[in-house]
């Protein structure tokens, strides 16, 4: 193939879909070795549905694409009827199951289900995840479904959506429970991320005096009131002071009226 254009555009159109498999495209020369080339990682747009407004970006996208493989690409997505999401680009293994979604969450706004789908998905076994077969020709050990959601025709996506412009990163206007099959399939959270996120929040609610700095402002603050307890005190004695002089010149006031009355008589 001599046009470079068309190059370009095969190699980012990768995977391709071909008698429902992929087809993996790579660029090759006469000193590479074929079989030194890596054809067990497909690079695949996975679209991530369910994330709350505030984890919409492309760092928690790039986050949760490297638990799964290398990440190619992490960008936002607008959908008809001002759906945002993220699609992330993951080089995912082919001897490995694909996933239905995962688990995120915080000890502030708990935890969230999060849908994968996938595009440009061939032929997929829902039994035990693996691409290249069906599920009534599974002879592999069926996925655990105690702690992910089961795999189904709605992990596939036909609708690409349309990259957002970088200045409207940070409008977000997805709302992904009005999606047709948006939370049909939500397992329970673990057992172990329920106990993991309850100790993040009993180690934030745990005062700690290891900041110096911290310290320093606790203790600026004690002297100053015990300053201003201190200065009440004064004006409270001087307020005292000035109402004995008081009462000692009306005594004295009082005591030369009545004396002078007696002269008078």
């Amino acid at each position: 193939m001599n046009n470079v254009e068309d190059q370009e555009r095969i190699l980012q159109g990768n995977p391709w879909t071909f008698r429902n498999s992929w087809l993996i495209v790579k660029p090759w020369d006469r000193e590479t070795d074929p079989r030194m080339m890596d054809f067990d990682h497909v690079p695949v747009w996975i679209q991530l549905w369910g994330l709350p407004p505030h984890c919409k970006t492309k760092a928690m996208g790039h986050h949760l694409g490297s638990l799964m493989g290398d990440v190619e690409a992490s960008e936002i997505y607008e959908y008809p009827g001002k759906q945002v999401i993220i699609k992330i680009k993951v080089a995912i293994s082919v001897h490995k199951p694909i996933l239905s979604g995962i688990h995120v969450g915080n000890p502030i706004y708990g935890t969230y289900w999060i849908d994968y789908r996938y595009e440009k998905l061939p032929q997929t076994c829902f039994n035990c995840g693996l691409v290249g077969h069906e599920a009534k020709l599974c002879r592999n050990q069926a996925l655990n479904t105690d702690t992910t959601a089961p795999l189904g025709p709605w992990i596939r996506s036909s609708q690409y959506g349309r990259r957002k412009m970088e200045e409207k990163d940070r409008k977000y206007y997805s709302n992904p429970s009005q999606s047709p099959n948006f939370g049909k399939y939500s397992p329970p959270v673990p057992t172990s991320l329920l106990a993991q996120l309850a100790a993040m929040k009993l180690q934030n609610q745990t005062p700690t005096n290891n900041n110096p700095s911290q310290q320093q402002g606790v203790q600026k603050l004690q002297r100053g009131q015990k300053l201003n307890k201190v200065q009440k005190l004064k004006e409270d004695q001087n307020v005292c002071k000035r109402s004995e002089a008081q009462r000692s010149s009306e005594a004295q006031r009082c005591s030369e009226a009545y004396k002078s009355s007696e002269a008078v008589c």
